[in-house]
């Protein structure tokens, strides 16, 4: 199923369905060419998983990469708050947290992040 025929379904996270969470490390995060802060790192940490556990639930059979493809064009045309609403997932991900991880990661003019830089940090 494509990330954008499951967003626009609506298809909500059953807490039965989804993997046990691993958490990824501050160094993962800050393996990417951006420098974050703690509180914009953690956001961050807190995003991916989020996206990965949907990941492992409805895109078992594909490559991460396709993934993350269809992921960062889902985030351009209707946003990452759309994006977490469609899957969700809109609570656990909070508005300061998106917030955050565009302003700091973003470009500072219009708080948003261009989607090469987007494939880097998810």
């Amino acid at each position: 199923m494509s990330l954008a025929r499951a967003a626009s379904s609506k298809v909500p996270l059953v807490a039965s369905q989804i993997a046990a969470r691993s958490t990824p490390t501050l160094a993962s995060t800050t393996s990417s060419n951006v420098a974050l802060s703690t509180t914009a790192a953690h956001a961050l940490d807190n995003l991916k998983c989020v996206l990965e556990e949907y990941r492992q639930v409805h895109y078992r059979q594909c490559m991460p990469s396709r993934f993350k493809k269809d992921l960062v064009k889902v985030i351009a045309s209707d946003g990452i708050e759309t994006l977490l609403r469609n899957i969700g997932a809109e609570e656990r991900v909070s508005r300061s947290e998106i917030d955050t991880i565009l302003f700091e990661a973003g470009s500072k003019d219009n708080k948003t992040i261009p989607a090469n830089r987007m494939m880097h940090l998810i």
